[in-house]
């Protein structure tokens, strides 16, 4: 992972409990399980999907000139944002997606949208 890549947010772990009832002896064993929180079958064609999609659900993100290229879970964006806090809001829509491993968001905000 290279130094402008933001590491997305849903890799933490999850710790399950799962608890099991033993009949014999009446007694409730409680068992720790960590689970990561993306899923193994993340492929980069669905990965890009889902960042469309995402993009296109929001009014100030939907009608952005931008690209979307994944490459084993990394992210790149470009194209252009009417403004910082637009490229901005677009990172976070995009870091929350499952299977995103992290999120190179080379846009470039257009000085022309933002007048």
């Amino acid at each position: 992972m290279d130094a402008s890549c933001i590491p997305a947010l849903h890799h933490r772990k999850k710790i399950m409990n799962t608890k099991t009832h033993d009949s014999a002896t009446k007694k409730i064993a409680t068992t720790n399980t960590t689970v990561p929180l993306c899923g193994p079958m993340s492929d980069d064609a669905s990965i890009t999907a889902q960042v469309k999609t995402a993009l296109e659900e929001y009014r100030s993100t939907r009608s952005l000139t931008r690209r979307v290229e994944t490459r084993n879970g990394e992210v790149t964006l470009t194209g252009l944002a009417k403004n910082a806090a637009e490229k901005s809001l677009i990172s976070k829509r995009v870091a929350d997606i499952q299977g995103v491993t992290c999120l190179k968001n080379q846009m470039i905000v257009d000085p022309v949208m933002t007048s």
